[in-house]
């Protein structure tokens, strides 16, 4: 998700870093979510990713092809209704 300065519709939804979405208000903490292995995270905290690895200690890397991520929400009880 872009942040609400990159796309103005998405101040709503408290969006600072390109690339997370804000969970603090559901979740009542400060919690932040992203695509997985950090995928299309803002190059403005890319070097703050930890460094992933696999068990053979071969760095992965952000791919659009396993880390690309869609949820659908039901728009009232906010239950994942796509996945």
């Amino acid at each position: 998700m872009l942040n609400g300065t990159a796309n103005n519709a998405n101040q709503v939804f408290d969006v600072y870093v390109d690339g997370t979405s804000n969970l603090t208000s559901t979740l009542k903490a400060p919690a932040f979510a992203s695509k997985g292995h950090f995928y299309q995270i803002s190059s403005e905290v890319s070097n703050s990713v930890p460094h992933i690895v696999n068990l053979q200690n071969v760095t992965i890397l952000p791919s659009a092809s396993v880390d690309e991520t869609y949820l659908g929400v039901e728009q009232l009880s906010g239950v994942n209704v796509i996945a």
